[in-house]
């Protein structure tokens, strides 16, 4: 699929651009945020390979994995803004453990967030507010709290969006293992 829509992307489809872009932005902000500690500066750096890719789509011919492309990219230019920038030494730091991980373990890793990120999206209205607070961080009883509801309804809305994400992603992963 992805060579498909870089061919389109290639020949100036912008409606091909807008899917890679819907399908991967979360994900790659997701990503670079946890290289950079920094969600304004991880926004940047996202929007900015996006647009290289399109200012570049000529060029795209060579690529052979959108998705192992953007990851690089990002992390790239993670990496070469926390070496023009010597203030981030913690991330830094983080930097170097990535880059010393093995890709594809990475790379499987992301794809799996990108994969409920993207879930999040087949949740009831109320089990995907609640996950997407706690995904930033928020425990329950701070959930229930800004949500003005009982702790007990966190925590049974947790567990149904658990399982409806793992039901929907091992679906996923069972195609994806099957299209390899």
């Amino acid at each position: 699929m992805s060579s498909f829509l870089l061919g389109k992307i290639k020949n100036d489809d912008t409606i091909a651009f807008q899917e890679v872009f819907i399908e991967y932005y979360p994900a790659l902000i997701f990503f670079a945020n946890k290289l950079l500690n920094d969600s304004e500066q991880a926004e940047d750096i996202v929007q900015e390979v996006f647009v290289n890719i399109w200012e570049d789509r000529r060029s795209l011919g060579s690529i052979r994995s959108i998705s192992s492309y953007l990851y690089s990219s990002v992390r790239n230019k993670a990496y070469n803004y926390i070496r023009d920038n010597k203030r981030f030494v913690d991330a830094e730091r983080e930097f170097d453990f990535f880059s010393n991980r093995n890709i594809e373990d990475f790379l499987i890793e992301e794809e799996s967030i990108r994969l409920i990120l993207n879930g999040l999206e087949v949740l009831p209205p109320r089990c995907e507010k609640i996950m997407r607070l706690s995904i930033k961080g928020m425990k329950s009883r701070d959930i229930a709290v800004e949500l003005n509801i009982a702790i007990e309804t966190v925590k049974k809305q947790k567990q149904i969006a658990k399982r409806i994400l793992k039901d929907r992603i091992s679906k996923l992963l069972t195609i994806l293992c099957m299209l390899n």
